[in-house]
């Protein structure tokens, strides 16, 4: 079993205040397959793509959407405005095609 965006199975410790492509702040929807894993890391604004499926427990993301980075956060990517950045993305869909 692998712990991703935790400290610990069951940690009630809130991550860091900055993000950073290993640690999510109430993450809600996920998508997985053959190829990849997508968690909508709700809180910090943004998806998380992973490719594959991770191995390691804290296995850092591949790539990350709706922020500039992977140690921005806010809604819309800072303020840069909805075309830019998601606020509170809560669900995961994957179109293949």
């Amino acid at each position: 079993m692998l712990w991703l965006g935790a400290y610990s199975p069951g940690a009630l410790i809130l991550p860091d205040a900055s993000p950073t492509p290993a640690q999510m702040y109430a993450p809600r929807g996920v998508f997985m397959d053959d190829e990849r894993l997508v968690v909508a890391d709700t809180g910090n604004h943004r998806l998380l793509i992973w490719h594959g499926c991770p191995t390691d427990d804290q296995q850092p993301a591949d790539v990350v959407l709706g922020q500039p980075d992977f140690f921005s956060e806010g809604p819309n990517a800072g303020g840069r405005g909805p075309e830019q950045g998601l606020h509170l993305p809560t669900g995961v869909a994957v179109y293949h095609g």
